[in-house]
């Protein structure tokens, strides 16, 4: 027996704040961002952060020192 369900798009908006610890950042054609962390582990959730406290990629690009 085969079911049809009803395709259901939704928008994800941003919710949560990860802190996360890495070796290095280094540059990436792989991420739209241009970057990637080098061994990266989750070090916290932080629920007294919002997603507009997050890191931007300008803030990414300085850490990188590019």
């Amino acid at each position: 027996m085969l079911l049809m369900h009803e395709m259901i798009w939704s928008t994800w908006q941003p919710a949560i704040v990860f802190e996360i610890a890495y070796e290095e950042i280094q540059k990436s054609p792989h991420y739209a961002s241009g970057y990637a962390l080098r061994f990266p582990r989750l070090v916290r959730v932080r629920f007294d952060k919002t997603p507009e406290d997050a890191d931007s990629v300008e803030r990414v690009e300085r850490l990188a020192g590019g």
